[in-house]
């Protein structure tokens, strides 16, 4: 179960010495306060399969003007109000310092189905 946060030295990665930093600023209630949870941020790279590790798209393809998978990926994830970044053959996920764990759900479900376009081999 998780501990009931009452004071802002209590957020993740908020001390004591902190707590007083961001008192002193003026952010005195833990509403008005968001800790970057970096955990939550994380880097997706596309690829055939692990093992070959081969890329579906390439920076040249890019440069071409071809349609990239993660872009195809991305913007199926914005579709179910999941908003991910795409470059090349990999996909950037850093969702919003405030977040709840059903709207963290959320996302990876909109994530997950996303994905599946990539497993029917779009590229």
């Amino acid at each position: 179960m998780d501990q009931e946060i009452v004071d802002i030295q209590d957020l993740d990665g908020v001390g004591p010495v902190t707590a007083g930093k961001l008192r002193e600023a003026g952010s005195g209630s833990i509403l008005a306060i968001a800790i970057a949870r970096t955990t939550l941020f994380r880097g997706l790279e596309l690829v055939h399969n692990r093992k070959s590790k081969l890329a579906f798209n390439t920076r040249e393809e890019k440069l071409q003007g071809r349609p990239m998978v993660a872009d195809v990926v991305a913007a199926e994830c914005m579709k179910n109000v999941t908003y991910i970044n795409s470059w090349i053959n990999c996909l950037i996920v850093g969702p919003p310092l405030i977040i709840k764990r059903e709207e963290i759900d959320q996302g990876i479900s909109a994530l997950e189905s996303a994905l599946g376009l990539a497993d029917t081999d779009i590229a």
